[in-house]
């Protein structure tokens, strides 16, 4: 009756032994091996002790029934083996049920030695000292305590004589009255109470330092699997709800929760809480910079505060604490490496309230909240450069797709489009200054209205962004509306309805040449990197923009004539193949002019006076054809005009007027000389008479030599 009740405790307790479950296996598998052994030994004694006689019965009872308990509980452990975590406590209880037979035994072993003066009663104290690293406290003072009663009961059986123990001690010339028995059975329980009360300070002092050592042993195994999935895990959201997971778990928490500060505006953000709360947290509005919340106590006070409930704590208003379950909190800064700045705060609640906060669980917790600040800095760092990796990769291939192309017609919209794709806005402008009025004119956009950009030009001048610009090279706006320097231009952000601004000055050698705007549709806040990123492109497209300019000059002289200004037979060639790859196959006729009486006037007058004589038929002939044609200096005395959307007829009309306008323009010569000139024309029309320009220009010109073969003043327009 007294084991079943000793095992029915065992059973109810929740206790554990601060042993390892694998050692313990094994121990308890040691000592069963240990009790065979004793149990053969003990028997070699009885047989010396008795003899074969029906002492020696009585003798062999406890040792028979201590080795097949050992066999029995020997079976009983193997079971355990395969699954030792999980069946820790069962594997205890059998221990425990074992050591209480044990003491049984004894009790019977002291039966066949003498009783009350069996010399048995030390193997009790023995057996204490045996076990009690096996179990935990509670469980060895019960163990003390059956081993005590066990004792002094069989005593009190023998004193008053319910019971006649074997007579070996009386044999051997021992004998005890009942006083004596009485004595001896006190001196040695209090014996085995006084080791009892050693063994068990002994025991607890080892279970403390064995839970100590086993809650640190955990402790450190979550912070270095929290160091691992730190280190292996660069997606931010995964990241954070895991680090908030095994948190919990290292700080044994009912829920943890990490937030976020906005650097520039201080409202508190939701970062991640541990595991169902996690997307209920994550759905809560930002915080506000005034409102008190954990996050803005631990970064107005620099150190870690602890609410045993927030509903009363100076450290949250109540409004803020009603949205967690959760009423004991604790909450720690996070410190970012390397600049050691504050971006957030860990919170450790507990449900139940109020709850004390040790030191050593603040300082634990302290440990923890240094490692996940370092762990989230280092993810931040990683996605900077990553997210500045990818920047300059799209800077490098916009800044190669645009040094292709240095046509300024197509440049210009290439580089708002590039800075807009580069940045991720919605519009963008181009703005470049204009050299007569030193005035910045739009020149490209996109997604801004005609309206805007006139209205904007004119009146940035007036706000204090111009003056940022200026000074600084770079005006950043993140949000329209919280920003007082656009005052004077909320009305026009009110029709165009952005929220982001960013203007990047252009600085050329002789100063700025323009300026580069960039809109977002949403509040933005640019990173450093991008600022970076769009000052040296705003750099690469001045460049860009320089070369543009003199790719455009020399184009220019290409297709020019220096000494009259008129577009050369490079640039006829060009035009004659534009005409006749027209779409819809538009008609237009071509004039090949050659001068009458030209050299007479270098022969006469030089060179010089004949430049300048070709200057001014180079005027005459502008004069005298529509805004639509084009006069092209061919070579020498030569001349071609292209006529567009003219037909042969009409073009002969054109030969005609060209002709009567020489023929009145009085050239001005030295020694007020006055001469007039005529020409021959060779008319020829597309695609009447050629349908390719170099047939075309070959006809044209074998009619202006026989119109030269018949006289002066003479037009061809036919073979």
């Amino acid at each position: 009756m007294i084991i079943a009740n000793l095992s029915g405790a065992f059973f109810m307790s929740k206790t554990e032994s601060y042993v390892p479950v694998s050692d313990l296996w094994q121990q308890l598998n040691a000592n069963n091996r240990l009790r065979c052994w004793l149990g053969v030994i003990l028997a070699f004694v009885a047989l010396k002790l008795h003899g074969f006689t029906t002492d020696l019965i009585l003798a062999l009872f406890p040792i028979v029934v201590l080795m097949l308990s050992a066999w029995g509980f020997e079976k009983l452990y193997r079971r355990f083996k395969p699954d030792l975590t999980h069946k820790s406590k069962g594997l205890l209880h059998a221990g425990l049920t074992q050591s209480a037979l044990d003491l049984v035994l004894l009790t019977v072993s002291m039966h066949s030695t003498g009783g009350a003066i069996s010399p048995v009663a030390a193997f009790f104290i023995i057996y204490m000292g045996v076990i009690a690293t096996l179990f935990p406290p509670r469980f060895l003072s019960m163990l003390i305590g059956l081993s005590v009663i066990l004792y002094l009961s069989a005593v009190l059986v023998y004193i008053y004589s319910w019971l006649i123990p074997s007579a070996l001690l009386v044999n051997v010339g021992l004998q005890a009255t009942d006083s004596a028995r009485w004595n001896i059975a006190l001196i040695a329980a209090a014996a085995m109470l006084v080791n009892g009360v050693f063994v068990s300070v002994q025991s607890r002092h080892a279970y403390l330092r064995w839970k100590q050592a086993d809650s640190q042993g955990f402790f450190l195994e979550r912070m270095q699997k929290i160091t691992t999935i730190g280190l292996e895990n660069t997606e931010s959201g995964d990241m954070y709800a895991l680090l908030a997971n095994l948190i919990r778990e290292a700080l044994d928490a009912d829920c943890i929760y990490l937030t976020r500060v906005d650097e520039e505006s201080g409202d508190v953000f939701s970062l991640a809480a541990s595991g169902n709360s996690h997307s209920r947290y994550l759905a809560l509005p930002p915080n506000t910079r005034n409102e008190t919340t954990f996050t803005a106590s631990v970064m107005r006070l620099g150190r870690p505060v602890v609410a045993e409930n927030s509903l009363l704590s100076p450290y949250v208003s109540a409004r803020v604490a009603l949205n967690f379950p959760e009423r004991s909190a604790l909450a720690l800064p996070l410190v970012g490496l390397p600049s050691r700045h504050f971006f957030g705060a860990l919170l450790v609640t507990f449900s139940h309230h109020p709850h004390y906060f040790s030191p050593e669980y603040i300082e634990r917790a302290h440990q923890v909240a240094d490692l996940t600040a370092l762990l989230i800095s280092r993810l931040r760092l990683h996605n900077e450069a990553v997210r500045r990796a990818d920047l300059l990769e799209k800077f490098a291939a916009q800044v190669t797709a645009l040094t292709s192309n240095l046509q300024q017609t197509t440049l210009l919209p290439a580089i708002v489009e590039s800075a807009r794709s580069l940045l991720g806005a919605q519009r963008a402008a181009l703005h470049l200054l204009e050299a007569e009025t030193h005035q910045l004119t739009c020149q490209y956009s996109t997604g801004l209205s005609s309206n805007y950009l006139v209205q904007m030009t004119h009146r940035f001048n007036q706000t204090l962004l111009a003056r940022t610009l200026e000074t600084q090279g770079v005006v950043l706006i993140p949000d329209v509306n919280q920003d007082s320097r656009t005052g004077p231009i909320q009305d026009l952000i009110a029709l165009e309805k952005f929220r982001a601004y960013g203007v990047f000055s252009l600085q050329g050698q002789q100063g700025q040449i323009g300026a580069l705007s960039l809109y977002w549709d949403k509040p933005h806040a640019i990173s450093a990197e991008e600022v970076a990123v769009a000052r040296l492109f705003a750099q690469r497209a001045v460049g860009l923009l320089h070369h543009a300019q003199l790719y455009a000059r020399a184009t220019e002289a290409s297709l020019t004539d220096s000494l009259t200004g008129l577009a050369n037979r490079r640039d006829l060639d060009l035009r004659l193949e534009e005409e006749c790859l027209r779409v819809g196959q538009r008609i237009f006729s071509l004039l090949m002019i050659d001068l009458d009486g030209f050299k007479a006037v270098n022969d006469n007058f030089g060179h010089a006076i004949g430049d300048s004589v070709l200057q001014q038929v180079a005027i005459a002939l502008q004069g005298a054809i529509r805004s639509a044609d084009s006069v092209f200096r061919y070579g020498g005395d030569e001349f071609s005009v292209i006529l567009p959307d003219t037909d042969l007829l009409q073009a002969v009309h054109v030969a005609q007027k060209i002709n009567v306008a020489l023929a009145s323009t009085g050239l001005h010569l030295p020694n007020e000389t006055q001469r007039y000139l005529t020409s021959c024309i060779g008319v020829a029309s597309f695609p009447a008479d050629a349908q390719d320009p170099r047939a075309l220009l070959e006809k044209a010109d074998l009619r202006m030599y026989r119109a030269k073969r018949q006289g002066g003043a003479a037009i061809v327009s036919s073979d």
